[in-house]
Protein backbone atom coordinates (compact mmCIF):
# COMPACT_ATOMS: atom_id res chain seq x y z
CA UNK A 1 0.00 0.00 0.00
CA UNK A 2 2.85 2.35 0.57
CA UNK A 3 3.78 2.06 -2.90
CA UNK A 4 0.56 3.08 -4.31
CA UNK A 5 1.01 6.22 -2.16
CA UNK A 6 4.00 7.23 -3.39
CA UNK A 7 3.22 6.29 -6.40
CA UNK A 8 0.07 8.44 -6.19
CA UNK A 9 2.55 11.66 -4.66
CA UNK A 10 4.52 11.52 -7.34
CA UNK A 11 1.89 11.68 -9.94
CA UNK A 12 0.08 14.67 -8.17
CA UNK A 13 3.29 16.21 -7.94
CA UNK A 14 4.16 16.18 -11.58
CA UNK A 15 0.29 17.29 -12.37
CA UNK A 16 1.21 20.44 -10.54
CA UNK A 17 4.13 20.84 -11.91
CA UNK A 18 2.70 20.72 -15.61
CA UNK A 19 -0.39 22.68 -14.65
CA UNK A 20 0.74 25.03 -12.07
CA UNK A 21 -0.71 28.19 -13.31
CA UNK A 22 -3.80 26.54 -13.46
CA UNK A 23 -3.73 24.82 -9.93
CA UNK A 24 -2.38 28.84 -8.17
CA UNK A 25 -5.90 29.87 -9.38
CA UNK A 26 -7.35 27.89 -6.94
CA UNK A 27 -7.58 27.77 -2.88
CA UNK A 28 -5.95 24.38 -2.76
CA UNK A 29 -2.55 26.18 -4.18
CA UNK A 30 -3.18 28.50 -1.05
CA UNK A 31 -3.32 26.02 1.46
CA UNK A 32 -0.29 24.26 0.42
CA UNK A 33 2.66 24.11 2.98
CA UNK A 34 5.96 26.48 2.97
CA UNK A 35 7.79 23.02 2.38
CA UNK A 36 5.85 21.96 -0.51
CA UNK A 37 5.66 25.37 -2.22
CA UNK A 38 9.67 25.81 -2.26
CA UNK A 39 9.78 21.92 -3.98
CA UNK A 40 7.53 23.32 -6.79
CA UNK A 41 9.11 26.70 -7.29
CA UNK A 42 12.44 24.98 -7.35
CA UNK A 43 11.81 22.42 -10.01
CA UNK A 44 14.05 22.62 -12.94
CA UNK A 45 10.84 21.23 -14.99
CA UNK A 46 7.81 23.79 -13.80
CA UNK A 47 5.41 24.64 -16.78
CA UNK A 48 5.80 28.44 -16.15
CA UNK A 49 5.72 30.36 -19.98
CA UNK A 50 7.03 33.34 -17.84
CA UNK A 51 9.17 33.90 -14.61
CA UNK A 52 7.41 36.67 -13.05
CA UNK A 53 4.51 34.30 -12.87
CA UNK A 54 6.36 32.71 -9.93
CA UNK A 55 7.20 35.66 -8.44
CA UNK A 56 3.09 36.71 -8.90
CA UNK A 57 2.37 33.03 -7.31
CA UNK A 58 4.14 33.91 -4.53
CA UNK A 59 3.12 37.21 -3.31
CA UNK A 60 0.00 35.37 -3.72
CA UNK A 61 0.44 32.57 -1.00
CA UNK A 62 2.14 34.91 1.25
CA UNK A 63 -0.94 37.79 1.43
CA UNK A 64 -3.24 34.83 1.86
CA UNK A 65 -2.06 34.75 5.53
CA UNK A 66 0.21 37.72 5.51
CA UNK A 67 0.72 37.55 9.14
CA UNK A 68 2.36 33.88 9.60
CA UNK A 69 3.64 33.93 5.58
CA UNK A 70 5.36 37.43 5.47
CA UNK A 71 8.62 35.82 6.94
CA UNK A 72 8.65 32.95 4.49
CA UNK A 73 8.94 36.15 1.42
CA UNK A 74 12.95 36.04 1.31
CA UNK A 75 13.19 32.26 1.47
CA UNK A 76 10.93 31.38 -1.10
CA UNK A 77 12.26 34.57 -3.54
CA UNK A 78 15.69 32.64 -3.65
CA UNK A 79 13.75 29.80 -5.96
CA UNK A 80 12.38 32.72 -8.04
CA UNK A 81 14.75 33.35 -10.91
CA UNK A 82 14.76 37.01 -10.98
CA UNK A 83 17.97 37.44 -12.85
CA UNK A 84 15.83 35.97 -15.80
CA UNK A 85 13.91 38.52 -16.19
CA UNK A 86 13.35 41.61 -18.75
CA UNK A 87 14.60 44.81 -17.11
CA UNK A 88 11.18 46.32 -16.91
CA UNK A 89 9.42 43.52 -15.72
CA UNK A 90 11.95 43.57 -12.88
CA UNK A 91 11.36 47.52 -12.40
CA UNK A 92 7.63 46.46 -12.51
CA UNK A 93 7.93 43.52 -9.74
CA UNK A 94 10.54 46.33 -7.44
CA UNK A 95 7.27 48.30 -6.89
CA UNK A 96 5.73 45.24 -4.58
CA UNK A 97 5.41 46.57 -1.25
CA UNK A 98 5.90 43.93 0.13
CA UNK A 99 9.76 43.63 -1.03
CA UNK A 100 10.31 47.14 0.55
CA UNK A 101 9.91 45.14 3.92
CA UNK A 102 13.18 42.66 3.66
CA UNK A 103 16.50 43.84 3.44
CA UNK A 104 17.30 40.15 1.51
CA UNK A 105 14.39 40.49 -0.78
CA UNK A 106 15.55 43.98 -2.11
CA UNK A 107 18.97 42.50 -2.99
CA UNK A 108 17.46 40.00 -4.98
CA UNK A 109 15.84 42.76 -6.99
CA UNK A 110 19.11 44.24 -6.90
CA UNK A 111 21.17 41.43 -8.10
CA UNK A 112 18.72 40.62 -10.99
CA UNK A 113 19.50 44.08 -11.84
CA UNK A 114 22.82 44.17 -11.55
CA UNK A 115 23.11 41.05 -14.20
CA UNK A 116 20.66 42.26 -16.98
CA UNK A 117 23.08 45.26 -17.02
CA UNK A 118 26.22 43.14 -17.14
CA UNK A 119 25.05 41.00 -19.42
CA UNK A 120 24.23 44.07 -22.09
CA UNK A 121 27.70 45.26 -21.52
CA UNK A 122 29.77 42.44 -21.67
CA UNK A 123 30.09 38.45 -21.75
CA UNK A 124 30.42 37.18 -18.13
CA UNK A 125 30.13 34.11 -16.36
CA UNK A 126 26.69 32.82 -15.18
CA UNK A 127 26.61 32.33 -11.43
CA UNK A 128 25.95 28.79 -10.42
CA UNK A 129 23.09 29.49 -8.35
CA UNK A 130 19.77 28.51 -9.00
CA UNK A 131 18.03 31.77 -9.50
CA UNK A 132 20.45 32.62 -12.90
CA UNK A 133 19.34 28.51 -13.98
CA UNK A 134 16.82 28.64 -17.08
CA UNK A 135 13.85 26.13 -16.54
CA UNK A 136 13.44 23.02 -19.12
CA UNK A 137 10.08 22.30 -19.18
CA UNK A 138 9.94 20.84 -22.74
CA UNK A 139 6.80 22.35 -23.74
CA UNK A 140 7.75 25.84 -23.43
CA UNK A 141 11.00 25.50 -25.34
CA UNK A 142 11.82 28.25 -28.01
CA UNK A 143 12.59 27.54 -31.82
CA UNK A 144 13.92 29.35 -34.38
CA UNK A 145 11.61 30.01 -36.64
CA UNK A 146 12.86 32.65 -39.50
CA UNK A 147 15.79 34.13 -40.65
CA UNK A 148 14.88 37.96 -42.29
CA UNK A 149 17.67 39.17 -44.56
CA UNK A 150 17.83 43.16 -44.18
CA UNK A 151 18.14 45.55 -47.18
CA UNK A 152 20.42 48.26 -45.34
CA UNK A 153 22.33 45.59 -43.17
CA UNK A 154 24.36 42.72 -44.31
CA UNK A 155 23.42 41.11 -40.67
CA UNK A 156 20.59 37.85 -41.02
CA UNK A 157 18.18 38.47 -38.25
CA UNK A 158 16.11 35.86 -36.61
CA UNK A 159 13.03 35.27 -34.88
CA UNK A 160 11.35 33.41 -31.40
CA UNK A 161 8.64 31.02 -31.70
CA UNK A 162 7.24 30.64 -28.48
CA UNK A 163 4.86 27.96 -28.41
CA UNK A 164 3.38 28.52 -24.87
CA UNK A 165 2.53 32.07 -25.81
CA UNK A 166 2.09 31.54 -29.95
CA UNK A 167 4.32 35.20 -29.67
CA UNK A 168 7.06 36.18 -31.90
CA UNK A 169 10.25 38.08 -30.47
CA UNK A 170 13.94 39.15 -31.79
CA UNK A 171 16.39 36.52 -31.47
CA UNK A 172 20.35 37.13 -31.80
CA UNK A 173 20.88 38.03 -35.71
CA UNK A 174 24.15 36.42 -37.60
CA UNK A 175 26.60 38.38 -39.35
CA UNK A 176 26.70 36.88 -42.39
CA UNK A 177 23.45 36.36 -44.61
CA UNK A 178 22.52 32.89 -45.07
CA UNK A 179 19.84 32.48 -48.01
CA UNK A 180 20.68 28.60 -49.19
CA UNK A 181 22.23 26.99 -45.94
CA UNK A 182 21.65 23.84 -44.12
CA UNK A 183 20.42 23.54 -40.50
CA UNK A 184 20.61 21.45 -37.45
CA UNK A 185 20.14 20.95 -33.84
CA UNK A 186 21.60 18.70 -31.49
CA UNK A 187 20.10 17.78 -28.18
CA UNK A 188 17.60 20.50 -28.21
CA UNK A 189 20.32 22.87 -27.95
CA UNK A 190 22.70 23.67 -30.06
CA UNK A 191 21.64 25.43 -33.73
CA UNK A 192 24.31 24.74 -36.55
CA UNK A 193 23.83 26.91 -39.74
CA UNK A 194 26.11 25.23 -42.40
CA UNK A 195 27.60 26.90 -45.61
CA UNK A 196 25.28 28.93 -47.63
CA UNK A 197 26.76 32.25 -47.05
CA UNK A 198 25.25 35.42 -49.27
CA UNK A 199 23.72 32.59 -51.64
CA UNK A 200 26.72 30.88 -52.34
CA UNK A 201 28.25 27.77 -51.43
CA UNK A 202 30.81 28.22 -48.51
CA UNK A 203 32.63 26.17 -45.78
CA UNK A 204 31.25 28.32 -43.23
CA UNK A 205 30.02 27.19 -39.96
CA UNK A 206 28.16 28.75 -36.87
CA UNK A 207 26.48 27.62 -34.01
CA UNK A 208 23.82 29.09 -31.82
CA UNK A 209 23.76 27.33 -28.15
CA UNK A 210 19.89 28.10 -27.19
CA UNK A 211 20.24 27.40 -23.70
CA UNK A 212 23.01 30.12 -22.84
CA UNK A 213 21.49 33.20 -20.83
CA UNK A 214 22.86 35.55 -23.73
CA UNK A 215 22.50 33.64 -26.86
CA UNK A 216 25.36 34.34 -29.35
CA UNK A 217 26.02 32.83 -33.04
CA UNK A 218 29.68 31.60 -33.09
CA UNK A 219 31.86 30.85 -35.48
CA UNK A 220 33.40 27.66 -35.61
CA UNK A 221 35.48 25.82 -37.22
CA UNK A 222 35.19 25.95 -41.59
CA UNK A 223 34.37 22.70 -43.03
CA UNK A 224 37.08 20.71 -44.75
CA UNK A 225 34.56 21.21 -48.29
CA UNK A 226 32.26 23.46 -49.46
CA UNK A 227 28.71 22.36 -49.96
CA UNK A 228 26.25 22.97 -52.81
CA UNK A 229 22.89 22.75 -51.07
CA UNK A 230 21.43 24.08 -54.62
CA UNK A 231 20.64 20.72 -55.65
CA UNK A 232 18.71 19.28 -58.85
CA UNK A 233 15.59 17.01 -58.33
Amino acid sequence: MQIFAEFGTVCYTLYIKLHFLGVAKGEDFLSLSYEDLVKLISSNDLAVPFEEKVFECVIKWVKHDLDRRNDFLPKLLEHVRLPLLKPDVLFNISGEPLLSNSSKCYNYIIEALHFNHQKSVQHLTIPKTIRFKPRQFDGFQKVILMFNKSNTSPKCYTEWYDPATKLRENAPGINDCREMAGFGVINDQFVFAVGGVNGSSSKSVSMLDVSSQSPLWVSMAEMLVEIDWELEY
